[in-house]
């Protein structure tokens, strides 16, 4: 394992992908809008023995992410791994009801903000090739409420695929994972109803009848795509769902 940047890693899979990559002897750079809880998943993770660089960050300032891609260079000089997973939206708002900020906050905090972390993390790869893992969302099939959210993520999965035939010449990877998990930390950043709408229509839907666990479900196909044991998959949707959206 060597240099990992990620960013949304305050919390919910941000925060355990990173710990999960801290137990492997990754170096990481992670950052979040909420600076006392990414501070904290940097303490947790220096106590697996990683070395951690870690900012504030507002995804939603280009000139933010900016400093961020540019104190990566200054401590790591490389990026093998980038794990764009922030995520910000209205949820459970009918479609009617969304506004055109609404769409603006949920492009600027995951489509935007994935586009630029690859633009300017590209510098930092092309020379010994690596590996982009997107989050996105089975909610681009389609969920009430989740308008201004779905959209984001397809944007974002349509750059991934976009960018994998472009950089597969640098010998990159790009990728998207669709996760469906709750976490701990997850709970303080959803309302009551949202996490009861979640945990029901997943144990309704999935065949296994449970909501995914973040480390044993989820982090290992993360660890999976950024290793070498991946190498010939790329513009891929990895669902990893517990078989919520089974399709051909």
């Amino acid at each position: 394992m060597t240099d990992r940047a990620i960013t949304g890693a305050a919390a919910g899979l941000g925060k355990q992908n990173a710990i999960g990559f801290a137990r492997e002897g990754a170096k990481l750079a992670i950052c979040d809008i909420q600076e006392e809880r990414v501070k904290e998943t940097a303490r947790l993770c220096e106590a697996e023995g990683a070395e951690v660089l870690v900012t504030y960050t507002n995804l939603k300032e280009q000139d933010q992410i900016k400093c961020f891609v540019n104190q990566i260079q200054d401590k790591f000089g490389r990026v093998d791994v980038l794990i764009n997973g922030a995520t910000s939206s209205n949820y459970l708002v009918p479609f009617i009801e969304q506004t055109i900020e609404d769409l603006d906050h949920s492009l600027k905090t995951q489509a935007y903000a994935t586009w630029t972390m690859m633009q300017l993390c590209f510098p930092l790869m092309k020379d010994q090739g690596g590996s982009i893992i997107n989050f996105i969302s089975n909610a681009v099939h389609g969920i009430e409420g989740f308008a201004s959210y779905s959209a984001a993520k397809g944007a974002v999965g349509a750059i991934t695929r976009t960018v994998a035939k472009e950089w597969g010449q640098y010998n990159i990877r790009v990728n998207n994972v669709s996760p469906i998990a709750l976490t701990d930390s997850a709970m303080n950043d959803y309302t009551k109803e949202i996490l009861e709408v979640i945990k029901t229509q997943v144990a309704k839907n999935s065949p296994f009848k449970r909501v995914g666990d973040p480390e044993k479900d989820i982090l290992p196909v993360i660890l999976f795509l950024a290793s070498e044991e991946s190498r010939w998959i790329t513009g891929q949707d990895l669902r990893v769902e517990g078989g919520v959206d089974i399709h051909w």
